[in-house]
């Protein structure tokens, strides 16, 4: 069963461990009857008919195998049908739960039966101690009091308790709550960039795969590509590793760099070497945040301009003002100077630096959707003509898309 034609969508928020890799990501489901009458960000409990579809499908398409933070409310931890989900990867996100003598004692229950909980911290107090595992924070609440703020970390982990930062808005913040102790962060900070000092240098092996980059796109010789990557073992068995993985149907391992650039072809090694700028500092690139929000924004960009566009160079435009979006965090340098030196077309450049035109549009509703600025994703896409549903669903359908991939 495909949820997308149940009517139901995912909205994906990830959460970063201290090492700012994804842990795993906070999931909400919505039901398209009523996404285009209300606002889609507000936090409520899966419904009955999503719990069915988790028990029965699981929940890796929306997460590869990472722990999901679903909310619930009262109704659905007491569903009988609830003892059938598995376990392992999910934390069940407490909303509007009464502390009352059943409840806690039906938690408990639970929790001995493999189920894991978050509460935030507006709802906790003692009583769910033995009940939950994970606590949310907001951290920016104890601006004047950051004492009382780590005493109550130190207690919570004394209990062996995690403790979730949110409303986490830039990396300069992150790295200050994870200084106070916390486990786990989650919030605008993908969206949020810090400034980005002019006079940083690019390091050399990204400048190496840009390079690359743009002697493909000028000299799309298979010759003299096949060439470049002999000069690079590296990159040759990188390439190599992503074919003989990506086509596991093939007879034989496929062992020569000029197959595996046609089975590839160029379009896809344009992607991959950009890719390969995300991955440098990650053993496995599906744990770079700025990544995977990248990947997403190229998805949802890719398919939402099939929406406004019929041109097929457009798509792969709108595609690449996604995946280029934050290449300045990775390389630590500004997005001005790199698009200088990257062969990328003038419409794409505007899209990304001053939101104009047809890409700049819908690259705006992406950020805003991403800051769920719920006026201004209104505006911006009925002057576009696309619905809120419509929106929802290139978000579930890239998420979907992503966890397939093999990178």
């Amino acid at each position: 069963m495909n949820l997308t034609q149940e009517g139901i969508f995912v909205l994906r928020l990830s959460v970063v461990d201290e090492n700012f890799q994804i842990y795993g990501y906070k999931l909400n489901f919505l039901e398209k009857k009523i996404v285009d009458d209300i606002n889609p960000f507000t936090n409520s409990s899966i419904s009955k008919k999503v719990l069915k579809y988790i028990i029965d499908f699981g929940i890796d398409s929306f997460s590869g195998g990472k722990p999901v933070f679903i909310p619930v409310n009262d109704e659905i931890i007491r569903n009988e049908f609830i003892s059938f989900i598995s376990k392992e990867k999910i934390y069940f996100e407490l909303l509007n739960i009464n502390p009352s003598f059943d409840t806690l004692e039906h938690l408990e229950f639970l929790k001995k039966q493999g189920f894991k909980f978050v509460i935030d911290e507006n709802l906790f107090n003692e009583s769910f101690l033995n009940c939950v595992d994970i606590v949310e924070i907001n951290p920016k609440k104890y601006v004047e009091k950051k004492e009382y703020l780590i005493n109550m970390l130190e207690f919570l982990h004394q209990k062996d308790k995690k403790i979730m930062a949110v409303n986490v808005n830039n990396k300069n913040e992150f790295n200050e709550f994870k200084n106070y102790g916390f486990d786990y962060f989650c919030g605008e900070f993908l969206t949020d960039k810090e400034k980005i000092e002019d006079s940083n240098q690019i390091s050399p092996s990204k400048a190496n795969l840009i390079n690359l980059y743009n002697k493909i796109i000028k000299n799309p010789d298979i010759t003299q590509i096949e060439s470049i990557f002999k000069k690079s073992p590296d990159l040759s068995y990188k390439l190599l590793k992503l074919i003989n993985s990506a086509y596991n149907s093939l007879s034989t391992q496929v062992s020569s760099i000029r197959k595996a650039l046609v089975l590839l072809g160029l379009n896809n090694l344009k992607r991959w070497v950009l890719y390969m700028i995300y991955s440098e500092d990650y053993t496995d690139i599906k744990n770079n945040p700025y990544f995977i929000q990248a990947l997403l924004r190229a998805k949802m960009m890719e398919k939402l301009c099939e929406k406004v566009c019929t041109d097929k160079e457009e798509k792969d435009k709108a595609y690449l003002v996604g995946l280029l979006s934050n290449l300045d965090v990775i390389t630590k340098a500004p997005l001005e100077k790199l698009l200088s030196e990257i062969a990328v077309e003038d419409s794409v450049k505007k899209a990304l630096l001053e939101k104009e035109g047809i890409l700049g549009q819908i690259y705006s509703l992406i950020l805003y959707f991403e800051k769920e600025a719920y006026d201004k994703v209104k505006e911006i896409s009925q002057e576009l003509n696309i619905s809120i549903s419509e929106i929802l669903l290139s978000e579930t359908l890239s998420i979907v898309e992503i966890e397939k991939s093999k990178f």
